[in-house]
């Protein structure tokens, strides 16, 4: 017996685009199942209701959207921040809370080379470098960094509008982020 030769009732049709319904299976009656287009075994019935107009369309829910499109605002976010994560490794955390400190002073410095820079002269003794030296990579990097930055962050703003302005859950589905 194929599954084009068994009854069906109840099928209904999901995202995902497989379908629930119950089967009347010779031997046990009617069962629930889930058909998929791609199994060997129940691909034929498949096609059969996707075909049958009787079959209900999955409707989605405004909270099921709503949940969904949250979902991918965070993968958005984390995404993101893997991007900016990806291009700092090798530094560890507590060397990263020095940043925006080096950052200032170096740009001080650039403004006026009388600015007082304490941190940075810390660090250029620690690595027996001259302090303009270091000064200079720390502008270079800042340069870098902030280019990047503004990248990533203006990539995940062009993200949350699509996914803002999106009205389906396919369309939420159908975005992808790449931020290189």
């Amino acid at each position: 017996m194929t599954t084009q030769t068994l009854e069906y009732r109840a099928a209904k049709i999901l995202r995902n685009g497989t379908i629930d319904c119950e089967i009347n299976h010779p031997e046990f009656g009617w069962i629930p199942t889930t058909l998929t287009e791609d199994d060997p075994v129940t691909f034929e019935l498949h096609a059969k209701i996707t075909a049958d107009a009787s079959a209900s369309s999955y409707q989605e829910t405004q909270a099921e959207f709503e949940s969904i499109l949250s979902r991918r605002m965070i993968e958005l976010n984390a995404t993101a921040q893997s991007a900016i994560d990806a291009q700092t490794p090798e530094y560890p955390p507590f060397e990263q809370l020095t940043f925006e400190r080096q950052r200032a002073e170096a740009l001080a410095f650039q403004q006026d080379p009388a600015s007082p820079t304490p941190s940075v002269d810390a660090i250029a003794f620690a690595r027996e470098i001259d302090r303009t030296e270091l000064l200079s990579k720390i502008i270079s990097k800042v340069g870098q960094f902030e280019s990047l930055s503004c990248f990533i962050a203006g990539r995940r703003q062009y993200y949350e509008v699509q996914l803002n302005s999106a009205s389906s859950i396919a369309e939420l589905d159908d975005i992808e982020f790449i931020f290189n």
